[in-house]
């Protein structure tokens, strides 16, 4: 628990949300379960479930301090910019305000007809600051994948477990995010295997160098369609 923030409860209420999800789909006889959907499939299931808690959540937020992905200018258009898978506040709390967005708003009050007046107006001291958030990336790894239309098992699977935990090390070198973390939505045969595998994983992560603390872990059982019976939940929170 850090501040309001408790890394438990948030697994557990993106657990509870994929979970209902799956039944849904089961109860409506699906032809793809919750493995066959693709990762910013998952999202807004992710995001209503912990709504549902009465936190604030906003998805695909610009990161607090303004950078460009890599290829883009040094001075990023909004298109641009890096940005949070989704990001959570108090009850009641607004998003932390965008120092773009904010500096837009700066120069249009300038050029206005009534510049002083609107300087004076222009207030900032509503916006919580970033450090107070937390900033959560969601990845979506299978054991088992349906590529063109086929079921199969996937070929990259333990490059795709490892390489999940970039967004760790995206999240703590952003100066503005002080809480934040990873959450992992593993489909797997088994939670045998789950469990295994969470484990190599956190090792590989350790060994490069990324801000791993000690992950919280749901899971539950998916039917079977594509060769995965489990869904786990792992939330790892940054350093």
């Amino acid at each position: 628990m850090f501040g309001i923030w408790s890394n438990a409860e948030i697994a557990q209420s993106v657990a509870r949300a994929l979970q209902g999800h799956a039944g849904a789909l089961d109860a409506e006889h699906a032809v793809r379960g919750l493995d066959g959907l693709k990762e910013v499939q998952l999202h807004p299931v992710v995001a209503a479930g912990l709504a549902e808690t009465g936190i604030g959540v906003w998805r695909e937020w610009p990161f607090p301090t303004p950078h460009a992905r890599p290829g883009s200018p040094a001075h990023p258009m909004p298109r641009d910019r890096e940005r949070c898978d989704l990001l959570l506040s108090p009850a009641g709390v607004g998003p932390p305000a965008d120092p773009i967005a904010l500096q837009a708003q700066r120069n249009e009050a300038a050029s206005s007809l009534f510049a002083s007046q609107a300087l004076a107006d222009f207030d900032e001291s509503d916006a919580p600051d970033p450090e107070d958030l937390f900033w959560l990336e969601i990845k979506s790894v299978g054991q088992f994948v349906i590529v063109e239309g086929a079921q199969r098992p996937n070929g990259q699977y333990s490059s795709e477990l490892v390489e999940a935990g970039r967004d760790l090390q995206k999240l703590e070198s952003d100066p503005g995010i002080t809480l934040g973390g990873l959450v992992l939505i593993h489909f797997t045969a088994d939670k045998q295997t789950a469990e295994h595998d969470h484990a190599m994983v956190l090792n590989r992560w350790l060994d490069r160098g990324w801000p791993v603390r000690t992950p919280e872990v749901e899971g539950f059982a998916i039917t079977d369609r594509i060769g995965n019976t489990w869904c786990s939940v792992v939330l790892t929170p940054i350093r």
